[in-house]
């Protein structure tokens, strides 16, 4: 069966099952960004947080998502192993991804991980409820030998057991040690620390999850942003001046940008901002470069939303335009370069706050946003 049609990969062919919420909709959410190209964080925002469900059933379709995706290389290793014959379908193997995931690195109990992987392609396509009891119950005795050798002194076990890719684990190696490596790994295979911006008196705030919500009022009137505190420290580094042409390399959806902004009003007063809609030539100039233009829509929303949309470029109606980058670069006074897109592993938290970035180095699709 193929799976191009739309059927396929909705949940329009799934049928009552004992999969549970959590998992449906991890199967849901995972087999999206397959077909999208999208990223976790977007789709959970999007999907997880808002679903109608108790919000231990979202934390762990959560958990899951960012869980397969980070590892999703590794998984297909270990799928692919457990094979005894033929070919796993793309759709199937967005299911049997999310119980492999489960068994081999949340260390579920076999039985409830196989069943459930069963559940999950019944689902979408019950015509192969054997084909992956099988291969589960295969990866489930392959569990017993999982990572396949010493981490401690073999390089590919370390790898299958980080769930790393074994060129990365050696340039790691080369770079900080074996043990360096592990350690950095290890690091960013756990969860984000979690950080708060206070956009108005320009100082970092450490908080527990569980605290996010009582500063949601405080996010939703635009004066607390969430960022990682190495991207507020970067972002007040790297403050654009109070005249000139400032590119910033790699703006994601935004959060940098809004940072940079921010700090340069601070520096240089509320009306610095103000100035980018005149027509001297020393007028400040801002430009946010990033290579999926769809993230050009989630950028202008959260500058409405942090009080920044009325600033325009070259006095346009669009507060964005999208184009070429046929500026040369060497007409920019100041450029930033967003490190965690330009060098991934600048900090074990990218990993961490960005699981898919393995899967998505080779690619580099650039856009221009222009205030």
């Amino acid at each position: 069966m193929s799976d191009t049609s739309p059927v396929s990969d909705t949940n329009k062919s799934r049928h009552k099952n004992r999969a549970t919420p959590a998992r449906l909709l991890a199967l849901e959410v995972t087999t999206q960004i397959r077909l999208r190209d999208a990223f976790a964080h977007d789709l959970i925002e999007s999907r997880v947080r808002r679903a109608d469900m108790p919000q231990v059933e979202r934390d762990f379709a959560a958990l899951l998502i960012l869980g397969v995706v980070a590892t999703s290389g590794e998984l297909d290793v270990l799928l692919d192993r457990s094979l005894l014959k033929g070919a796993i379908e793309p759709r199937l193997r967005d299911a049997l991804r999310i119980s492999a995931y489960e068994l081999f690195f949340l260390q579920k109990e076999a039985h409830t991980a196989v069943n459930q992987g069963v559940e999950l392609v019944r689902s979408i396509a019950p015509y192969a409820v054997g084909f992956a009891n099988r291969l589960l119950r295969e990866a489930a005795r392959l569990r017993d030998s999982f990572p396949f050798g010493d981490p401690t002194t073999d390089t590919q076990a370390l790898a299958h057991q980080q769930a790393f890719p074994l060129w990365l684990v050696e340039r790691l190696i080369n770079d900080l040690g074996y043990e360096g490596a592990r350690l950095f790994m290890e690091a960013s295979n756990q969860q984000a620390p979690l950080f708060l911006a206070d956009l108005q008196q320009g100082t970092t705030l450490e908080i527990a999850p569980a605290q996010l919500r009582d500063y949601l009022p405080h996010i939703e009137a635009g004066e607390m942003l969430v960022a990682d505190a190495s991207a507020q420290q970067v972002a007040q580094y790297a403050t654009p001046a109070k005249e000139g042409a400032f590119l910033e390399v790699g703006s994601g959806r935004g959060t940098k940008t809004i940072l940079l902004l921010y700090n340069a009003m601070r520096a240089h007063g509320a009306q610095w901002a103000k100035g980018m809609q005149g027509t001297q030539g020393t007028r400040p100039q801002f430009f946010a470069l990033d290579r999926h233009a769809y993230k050009h829509e989630i950028l202008k929303q959260r500058l409405a939303r942090y009080g920044l949309a009325g600033c325009q470029g070259d006095g346009s109606n669009d507060t964005f335009q999208r184009c070429h980058l046929t500026r040369p670069l060497d007409t920019f006074d100041t450029l930033s370069c967003d490190a965690t897109n330009a060098v991934p592993l600048s900090h074990p938290s990218h990993r961490a706050d960005n699981p898919d970035f393995s899967t998505k180095l080779h690619r580099f699709r650039l856009s221009l946003t222009k205030w």
